[in-house]
């Protein structure tokens, strides 16, 4: 015969709700707080003997872009602070569609789905600061530019041969708050 323990399902509740985040009590990375705006310089590119194939002229990433970000909420990591969610503005003639922030650590990150029209596909993105762990925005620090990497992988799914089809750069990048 079968036995059914009554509190197997508490415990299955209670399980889902720490691993879901319920009740994280991490300050947020960086001190970010949902509907801030951000701005991302890109500096320069990232080259080394395992540097990424490139792709970043034809995604629109060029020395001196100007990416514009709101942190719109907070996603699971392995970090010791919240990671960040964010929706980004268009830029060039690219928009990225924010799907989900399950993908690797960083202070931000997403999963979005990057189009200018004619190309698509997914793209992985997750900022991190390089400046010092102790380092923290105060919510009058607008000025403060952190030095961050910005890494990226695409994983185009339609469009012609122009399109940029898997690529993985990585920036250095100015963070700022707006």
């Amino acid at each position: 015969m079968f036995e059914v323990d009554p509190l197997a399902g508490k415990y299955v509740i209670i399980s889902f709700l720490l691993l879901s985040g319920c009740g994280d009590n991490r300050e947020p990375c960086l001190g970010l707080s949902v509907g801030e705006r951000l701005q991302m310089t890109i500096i320069g590119r990232f080259y080394g003997p395992d540097s990424p194939v490139e792709c970043d002229h034809s995604l629109g990433l060029d020395d001196g872009e100007k990416l514009t970000a709101t942190v719109t909420g907070y996603v699971p990591s392995d970090m010791n602070c919240r990671s960040a969610s964010a929706d980004f503005e268009p830029h060039d003639s690219w928009t990225w569609s924010y799907r989900n922030g399950a993908i690797k650590d960083g202070h931000i990150m997403g999963l979005y789905k990057a189009s200018n029209g004619t190309c698509s596909g997914d793209l992985y993105l997750d900022v991190w600061s390089t400046a010092l762990p102790s380092v923290s925005w105060q919510p009058d620090d607008s000025h403060l530019v952190l030095p961050a990497h910005l890494d990226i992988y695409y994983q185009g799914d339609t469009g012609d041969q122009s399109c940029p089809t898997k690529c993985g750069p990585e920036f250095g990048i100015d963070l700022r708050r707006l």
